[in-house]
C-alpha cells in the first residue's frame, strides 16, 4: 500500500464519521453500561512484538471499573515463554 492509498483510506473513515450521525454521549454511556452489567465476561489480549495472547476473563463492575479476577499467569505479562 502507497502512502497515498493510506490516506485515502483513513480520509474514507474519517469523512464516514463526520457525516454519521451520533448518539448523545449520556445515552452512549448508559447504554455501555447496561451491556457491560448484564455480561460477566471479556477478552483481554496482551502483547509484545509479533506475540500476541487474548484470554476470556471475568470481570466485576463497580462504580465505574472493571475488576477483573484471575490466578495470574501469561495473560498478564504479554511476553511469550519458550
Amino acid at each position: 500500500m502507497t502512502h497515498e492509498e493510506y490516506k485515502a483510506a483513513a480520509n474514507h473513515w474519517i469523512e464516514k464519521d463526520a457525516a454519521s450521525k451520533k448518539m448523545p454521549a449520556a445515552q452512549l454511556w448508559t447504554a455501555t453500561e447496561n451491556y457491560i452489567q448484564a455480561n460477566n465476561t471479556c477478552a483481554l489480549a496482551t502483547g509484545n512484538g509479533s506475540y500476541i495472547r487474548c484470554t476470556p476473563i471475568e470481570y466485576a463492575w463497580h462504580d465505574g471499573a472493571f475488576w477483573m479476577f484471575s490466578e495470574g499467569g501469561q495473560k498478564f505479562d504479554g511476553r511469550k515463554t519458550k
